[in-house]
């Protein structure tokens, strides 16, 4: 099922239970017990409105605004129960390999996206990893052109620019504190 940001942010004000290491716990007692949050959020909504709604371009550039308020929101939500650092993934063009009458109007949208989430970790304190950019000239990460999701080569890549950002903001602002 697809869970929109909008979903996290009820599930999180519901206080659901989810499953950690095999127990339940409640999603707000998880938020508090977190060593660090990764976030990512927004992009299948972008993508299932670019796909689905042939608007206006100014109808997609009002939505990215609608769901940055909504992210800003549950970045809010989550620093109320957890204080750790946030780390926010940024979006990419999964329509690298595919041919679109539309290519550059989906590609400044996502652009726009990340330029505006880029500027909403900065007010709410989150770290922000740009995707687009490290994935944005590699093809090979997405070879199933039925998919918006990067292949295992994709996923560690994008694993690897978390790993780095941890290593070199995170745990050496720790050591020099």
């Amino acid at each position: 099922k697809d869970i929109r940001t909008t979903d996290i942010i009820n599930n999180i004000d519901d206080n659901v239970d989810i499953i950690e290491s095999g127990n339940k716990i409640t999603i707000k007692k998880a938020l508090m017990k977190a060593d660090i949050i990764t976030l990512s959020t927004g992009l299948n909504e972008i993508l299932y409105k670019l796909e689905n709604e042939q608007s206006e371009d100014y109808v997609m550039y009002e939505y990215v605004d609608e769901l940055m308020q909504d992210i800003k929101k549950l970045l809010i939500i989550i620093r109320r129960y957890c204080k750790e650092d946030i780390i926010v993934l940024g979006y990419y063009n999964p329509f690298i390999n595919k041919v679109l009458k539309n290519e550059e109007k989906v590609d400044n949208i996502i652009k726009y996206a990340n330029l505006k989430l880029l500027e909403i970790t900065k007010e709410e304190d989150a770290y922000y990893v740009d995707l687009y950019t490290l994935l944005k000239n590699n093809r090979k990460v997405f070879t199933s052109v039925s998919s918006y999701y990067p292949n295992i080569e994709g996923y560690k890549l994008i694993s690897k620019q978390i790993i780095d950002l941890i290593e070199e903001k995170i745990v050496s602002a720790s050591k020099t504190i």
